[in-house]
């Protein structure tokens, strides 16, 4: 059963204990034993490559391809509940994205350095191969308590929509 750990800096006390219970559990149900190794992680995926590019799904393939054991995504949610993949508040033509309909910032076609789209989180665990590689999402601060609530409520629900879970 694949497995995912969930982290949000600067999130009301409730939230970071929802987080880090789910971490747990994950990391608890592991089929290794967690250890004092060190575990490699790529951070919004291996990124550093010709031809790929931060938080994109060749940057996730390339992760895999050399054998991490995680990968690290940032996590925005659109306006119409879609989570997207993106480092920044805002794209490069300046949409933000917790303020826009996914519709929206497809419209304009925000490219990523490698002329990728930027990727639904949809998108990205339809490419994940659960056996290969953890993924650790960075859920990013949104500008009210209300809408980080919402950011996460929303991520949750897709996760869950891809039978990722923590047994």
């Amino acid at each position: 059963v694949s497995k995912l750990l969930i982290c949000k800096c600067n999130i009301m006390k409730i939230k970071t204990l929802m987080v880090v219970s789910l971490a747990m559990l994950s990391m608890a149900s592991c089929k290794t034993a967690v250890t004092k190794e060190v575990k490699i992680v790529a951070h919004r995926g291996y990124w550093d490559k010709e031809g790929s590019a931060h938080n994109s799904i060749s940057s996730l393939h390339s992760a895999m391809e050399i054998g991490v054991f995680g990968t690290e995504l940032d996590v925005y949610v659109t306006t119409d509940s879609i989570p997207v993949l993106f480092h920044d508040k805002k794209t490069s033509n300046g949409r933000g994205i917790e303020d826009a309909t996914y519709a929206e910032l497809m419209e304009s076609a925000p490219l990523l350095s490698n002329s990728e789209v930027m990727p639904s989180l949809i998108e990205f665990l339809e490419a994940w191969n659960h056996d290969k590689i953890k993924i650790i999402l960075e859920i990013k601060s949104a500008t009210t308590p209300e809408k980080e609530t919402f950011f996460v409520e929303q991520i949750l629900e897709t996760v869950n929509g891809y039978g990722v879970t923590s047994e």
